[in-house]
């Protein structure tokens, strides 16, 4: 991980639906897109505030950004309260060439 300022991470975790840039071939079958789902949908009931590209999303918004994506990925952005917790996750558009 990253420290991009004092309460801004950048990790880059690699391995399935998980990574800090998630790519629609790592996310391609439904079961991790589930996982995917599940997972934001508990960030969501812990109050962090999820975001694709600036704009507040849902889980399913972000999970669907993902399908619709096959020359991009997404970087994950997590930003963290003052105790450490994560308060902000962001999914930030990166286009490969």
């Amino acid at each position: 991980c990253i420290t991009a300022s004092p309460f801004i991470i950048i990790c880059n975790l690699s391995r399935s639906y998980h990574p800090a840039c998630v790519r629609r071939s790592d996310v391609g079958d439904e079961v991790d897109l589930q996982k995917m789902f599940k997972e934001l949908t508990g960030y969501e009931k812990n109050r962090v505030d999820l975001r694709i590209d600036g704009i507040p999303a849902s889980p399913m918004q972000i999970v669907q950004a993902h399908v619709a994506r096959e020359e991009s990925a997404y970087m994950r952005d997590y930003v963290l309260n003052e105790k450490g917790d994560i308060k902000e996750l962001w999914f930030t558009n990166i286009e490969s060439n």
